[in-house]
């Protein structure tokens, strides 16, 4: 996994500021399309083409479920990987190589 620093962008969500990314499918740093969680509040979030960050749609779930099930399974893991760090009380942090 590599950590890419990026501009601070706000969590659309819950405003936290986010300042990188880390890459879990080695394709390189964030770009149009691609997808994010919020650290903070779990948000899933997706990469548009002005460099920035928006929520990702109710219907871009139902077919990323549909079209992708393991990319699906794969940001419903990290969410509770992150739940689970935060109910231990300490902040996630991230990937740093």
């Amino acid at each position: 996994m590599t950590t890419y620093s990026h501009p601070v962008m706000a969590c659309p969500n819950c405003g936290v500021k986010l300042d990188a990314a880390t890459d879990v499918i080695a394709e390189g740093p964030p770009a149009p399309g691609d997808l994010s969680i919020c650290i903070d509040c779990m948000s899933l979030l997706v990469y548009d083409w002005e460099n920035t960050i928006r929520l990702m749609t109710d219907d871009e779930l139902a077919l990323l479920a549909l079209n992708y099930p393991q990319i699906f399974r794969l940001l419903c893991d990290a969410q509770n990987a992150i739940a689970a760090v935060k109910a231990d009380g300490k902040q996630p942090q991230a990937v740093q190589n």
